[in-house]
């Protein structure tokens, strides 16, 4: 049985962006359960391929 909720999951998009982009992976997984939870909110909300790019690239600055 799958325990996972959809809002566990990460947004497709959000999953590409952190794939190309192994920094900001890295900086997605350090950050505490709380932060990934706001940067997967917001994440939802992008709307272009650019938007979720730009989320990510915040997370190395």
């Amino acid at each position: 049985m799958d325990n996972t909720s959809p809002h566990d999951t990460l947004p497709a998009g959000l999953a590409m962006a952190l794939a190309n982009d192994p920094e900001g992976l890295d900086r997605f997984l350090s950050l505490p359960p709380r932060g990934r939870q706001a940067l997967v909110a917001r994440a939802r909300q992008a709307r272009s391929k650019e938007e979720m790019q730009t989320l990510v690239a915040e997370l190395r600055s």
